[in-house]
């Protein structure tokens, strides 16, 4: 018996124009059409997601990277007060006239005969004094006397 060539069985539908004899077309294509929206809006969320984690990764290490150059100033900045406290310090020793201050390596060495020449003792330590008293008060270095020394390093007036 072969199946293939006989006919159906039974009267069989009249087919009608316009109408579409499979009923569960509409269904899958609603299906496919919500599956690919579904795919498109999960995709979209792993990207957001992963660019909101760029970004805040690119934050952190822009946080980290301003923290280390801030952490980086402010040791430049102790290490120029600690030295501007040295140089002080060995200024002062070198008014005193202490023998502690380590001599700088720019300092001349004054022969006796040519300290004794300038000045005698008393009138140098009243003047280191009088130095010493300005330098506290904050009156040492006056605008005045920083264009005179200006003058003087940079044109060899004497003034």
């Amino acid at each position: 018996m072969e199946i293939g060539k006989n006919p159906p069985l039974g009267p069989q539908p009249a087919k009608q124009p316009g109408i579409d004899p499979d009923l569960t077309r509409v269904n899958r294509e609603g299906i496919k059409f919500t599956s690919e929206r579904l795919v498109k809006a999960r995709t979209d969320k792993a990207v957001a997601d992963r660019d909101r984690a760029e970004e805040s990764d690119q934050r952190k290490a822009q946080e980290a990277e301003n923290g280390a150059r801030e952490a980086r100033r402010a040791q430049v900045r102790e290490e120029q007060q600690l030295e501007l406290r040295r140089a002080h310090e060995r200024a002062l020793g070198r008014l005193d006239g202490s023998q502690g201050a380590a001599p700088a390596a720019d300092e001349v060495d004054i022969s006796p005969g040519v300290r004794a020449a300038s000045g005698d003792q008393e009138q140098r330590e009243e003047r280191v004094a009088e130095l010493r008293r300005a330098h506290e008060k904050g009156t040492l270095n006056t605008p005045e006397r920083v264009d005179r020394a200006v003058d003087k390093l940079l044109l060899g007036e004497d003034s």
